[in-house]
């Protein structure tokens, strides 16, 4: 019995009666008694004792005791252990020094001169001072292949997306066509009155008012955001590491980066499927300048713009109303793109399509240095691992070991146990197994029982 109270004892009941009901008082006074006979047994056992009303709860912590504070006897005591044990591991490591000079001394060993380090390896491929990597890579490939005839562009020599050609093709429209022209103009004019209506009524239904450029962004919306399932805070997300370029003029390449919510999906997209999506307006080549942008060339400047024109989508101005964080895209020289994955391979499945921003490509959009994984011959695909310079192998003292001239013997005549230095040639004259071989056979030299003839 633990050396806590007795439980309080029942009063016993007669046969055939029923127990009485405990008074409040004695409920009570068992309850007391119970919970001390636990907090003892716990106390025993090493155990946190919890209320009935605090089961489930997690155990209050026990405080930690505070450290005591070090003395100054103490903190030169420690000092004087630790100057002891440095003291200590010094000696220790003289005495190996000196076991290491005592055993070179004695079996004649010379010290084992340190290593130098490896001289850097120059790097393969390196591109000439002042020349991108990009570019590097693209001349190289050019030299190997020959220059580029992929596509089926026709060379026109002048660039069809300026206005002042759009202003001529118009005249000319007029000019041999007239009813094609009026048609053209009429359905224009329509469909400009159609979107400006639909954008008025946006407004008075619970949609933003756009003012005087609904019409051309209800347009744009209709035709090209709804379509690709796009919104306007995507399109105009900001991108810090977008680059503008100095001047709008046509040049053979196109500069395409991803929109930051595409970002996943353009590393899914290969060479073959971007100059595929191009390939009608003679794209030659594609220089990838990392993860989330890519330069397409084409044969000259005219059949970039025609690719640009024809492929991508004018981005206009963004409405007030819509408070997009980088509203002037278009008035930079930015169209929006979309390119798929012609085929399905182990990158993606076919059609998947990343949303971009094209521009023209200026001298800027280049890489600069190669890529840490790259293949240091840009004329082959697949990353490339560099081969580890291999060490030489030395013996136990550090230098390759003599082999002994006079333990080896220079001829094959005595086998294998003439290798090892226990063997006998055959032609030795002197071999008393030889002699007694020939004793045997010529019955001896001497009065032996020899076998007659």
């Amino acid at each position: 019995m633990d050396e806590t109270e007795a439980l309080p004892a029942e009063p016993a009941a007669e046969e055939g009666e029923p127990a009485p009901e405990p008074t409040p008082e004695e409920t009570e006074a068992f309850r007391a008694a119970e919970a001390k006979r636990r907090e003892g047994r716990a106390a025993r056992f090493g155990a946190v004792y919890q209320p009935p009303g605090a089961r489930g709860a997690e155990p209050a912590a026990a405080e930690p005791e505070p450290e005591p504070e070090e003395t100054e006897e103490d903190k030169a005591a420690r000092e004087a252990l630790e100057a002891e044990a440095a003291e200590v591991a010094e000696l220790k490591r003289q005495l190996v020094e000196e076991q290491k000079k005592a055993r070179r001394e004695r079996f004649g060993e010379e010290e084992a001169e340190a290593e130098p380090e490896p001289e850097p390896m120059e790097e393969a491929w390196a591109p000439p001072e002042g020349v991108p990597w990009s570019l590097y890579k693209k001349q190289l490939l050019e030299k190997k292949r020959g220059p580029a005839t992929k596509g089926l562009a026709i060379p026109t020599g002048f660039d069809i997306s300026t206005a002042e050609e759009r202003a001529k093709a118009a005249t000319r429209l007029a000019k041999f066509d007239p009813e094609a022209a009026a048609k053209q103009a009429e359905e224009e004019e329509e469909s400009k009155r159609e979107f400006e209506a639909r954008a008025r009524r946006l407004a008075r239904f619970g949609g933003a008012d756009l003012g005087d450029a609904g019409g051309e962004w209800t347009r744009f919306d209709t035709t090209s955001l709804k379509p690709l399932k796009l919104s306007a805070a995507q399109l105009f997300a900001s991108d810090e590491e977008r680059t503008e370029p100095e001047s709008a003029e046509a040049t053979e390449k196109l500069h395409l980066r991803v929109l930051p919510c595409d970002r996943k999906i353009f590393k899914k997209l290969r060479s073959h499927d971007l100059s595929g999506h191009f390939a009608a307006y003679g794209a030659s080549y594609v220089e990838w300048l990392g993860d989330e942008s890519v330069n397409i060339w084409f044969a000259d400047a005219p059949a970039a713009a025609r690719a640009r024109l024809a492929l991508t989508a004018e981005i206009p101005a963004a409405p007030d109303a819509l408070e997009a964080e980088d509203g002037g895209l278009g008035a930079r020289g930015w169209r929006l793109a979309t390119v798929a994955k012609g085929s399905g391979d182990k990158w993606g499945r076919a059609g998947t399509a990343a949303r971009l921003l094209c521009r023209f490509g200026a001298s800027t959009d280049v890489l600069a240095s190669k890529p840490k994984f790259a293949n240091p011959d840009p004329t082959k695909r697949g990353r490339y691992k560099a081969p580890k310079p291999q060490k030489k192998k030395r013996g136990r003292d550090g230098k390759r070991k003599a082999m002994d001239p006079d333990a080896v013997v220079a001829t094959m005549e005595g086998g294998l146990g003439a290798s090892r230095g226990y063997g006998r040639a055959f032609d030795d004259e002197d071999d008393p197994r030889a002699a007694k071989a020939a004793k045997f056979a010529g019955g001896g030299d001497g009065g032996g029982d020899g076998m007659e003839d």
